[in-house]
């Protein structure tokens, strides 16, 4: 089986080549939209690699249940939260404030340093709805989980 490095080196080298395109090809609004939209693919689909965190409130709600999130991940949350309503699987890190990283990158390695970082959580649909009541959808401060009461653990 592959390793992580070697799962976080082949996703690198899927971003870089289109973070250059940005920058070097004269692109339309659509074909910008297309490439940006596909570097924010491949964070998500490197992102299901990682394991995850858990909020204290979403771990203690799995516990009761008999539930170990940090081994679940995003695309098996309907087999134990039919509907998906009562975690939700989190990008710490929005994945719009990684492409807009990944953007300023001029190497793989430098890439890979941005994967390497990147970090998910289940935290519970209350805590996410505070979050977006705040306003931290896509643009959130580095302490945004610490402004809603969102301990993260594990």
């Amino acid at each position: 089986m592959a390793t992580n490095d070697e799962m976080t080196a082949v996703f690198a080298a899927s971003v870089l080549p289109k973070v250059i395109a940005l920058r070097e090809l004269e692109l339309g609004k659509k074909q910008l939209q297309r490439i940006v939209e596909s570097i924010g693919q491949d964070i998500r689909k490197y992102t299901d690699l990682i394991p995850p965190e858990t909020s204290r409130k979403a771990k203690g709600m799995a516990a009761a249940i008999g539930l170990d999130l940090r081994s679940k991940g995003w695309h098996e949350q309907p087999r134990f939260d039919p509907g998906r309503r009562t975690f939700h699987f989190e990008h710490v890190i929005t994945v719009k404030d990684a492409i807009h990283q990944c953007r300023e990158c001029n190497s793989t390695s430098d890439v890979v340093d941005i994967l390497r970082r990147l970090r998910v959580a289940w935290i519970l649909k209350s805590e996410n709805d505070e979050l977006t009541r705040r306003g931290f959808v896509e643009d959130r401060p580095p302490n945004a989980y610490e402004l809603v009461g969102i301990e993260l653990v594990d």
